[in-house]
């Protein structure tokens, strides 16, 4: 793609729809469901090197953000569960250290 990363799924319409893997060139990789070109619905995202606190997401997406049931992995060894909005733990939450 024109951005340096590279996309491998469904198309509809000549937009990203469905499911498929987009690699970022800064070495993040996003499986899961797309809608209009943006991460929505269930997925998996292993952040690249420039994240200095997140490892990796596994949950709801909706407009390319967490929002959802989902779970956070930190570079400090942390995991979250629990719902998400707006890319931020919200409501009741577990975390385990």
């Amino acid at each position: 793609m024109k951005d340096g990363s590279r996309f491998v799924g469904e198309f509809k319409d000549g937009e990203i729809n469905g499911e498929g893997t987009k690699t970022y060139e800064c070495g993040m990789v996003y499986t899961g469901g797309w809608l209009n070109g943006e991460r929505h619905g269930s997925g998996e995202c292993t952040y690249g090197k420039r994240n200095y606190t997140e490892i990796r997401y596994k949950g709801e997406w909706q407009s390319n953000i967490r929002h959802g049931a989902g779970e956070l992995w930190l570079k400090n060894g942390n995991v979250v569960k629990g719902n998400f909005v707006n890319n931020m733990p919200h409501g009741e939450c577990t975390i385990h250290y």
